[in-house]
């Protein structure tokens, strides 16, 4: 199975982290797409999925975090954390999750509410369970703070 790491916001350049891109739900692959009114409803909109460039997935972005920290590597020291500061820069909401045959893997994270509570959550869960599963709210989107 796979990893996906969706984002809610406006869309923003993510030039410097070249392969990685914001690819829109509606246009990414169809179990993003399934989910997309979910995930709208749960984190805001508009909705777009971190693209690793090659699968189609978020895959090549997290499993090498995972894999570094594991070999008691920094998280500083990836693509993943530019990324992370990048989107919490820009107030985005941020959800990771690995896809697997349970049900509703996209709704077994962890609520984080800032930069420094995101990486601890990453590291304790790399090390503890080799599976992250997280959501990031860095800002409140526009579309979701009157509700």
């Amino acid at each position: 199975m796979s990893y996906f790491i969706t984002v809610s916001g406006k869309k923003i350049d993510l030039s410097g982290l070249q392969p990685i891109e914001l690819v829109p739900a509606d246009k990414a692959q169809y179990y993003i797409k399934n989910l997309a009114l979910e995930l709208s409803a749960l984190d805001g909109a508009p909705l777009f999925l971190v693209d690793d460039g090659s699968s189609g997935t978020s895959d090549d972005v997290v499993t090498p975090v995972i894999s570094l920290l594991k070999r008691g590597g920094q998280i500083d020291e990836t693509p993943f954390h530019r990324l992370l500061i990048h989107l919490s820069e820009h107030n985005c909401i941020l959800r990771i999750w690995h896809a697997s045959n349970i049900s509703n893997a996209h709704l077994r994270v962890k609520d984080c509410n800032s930069l420094e509570d995101a990486i601890y959550e990453i590291l304790e869960q790399s090390l503890k369970f080799a599976i992250i599963g997280i959501r990031v709210r860095f800002s409140c989107p526009l579309s979701l703070q009157n509700s």
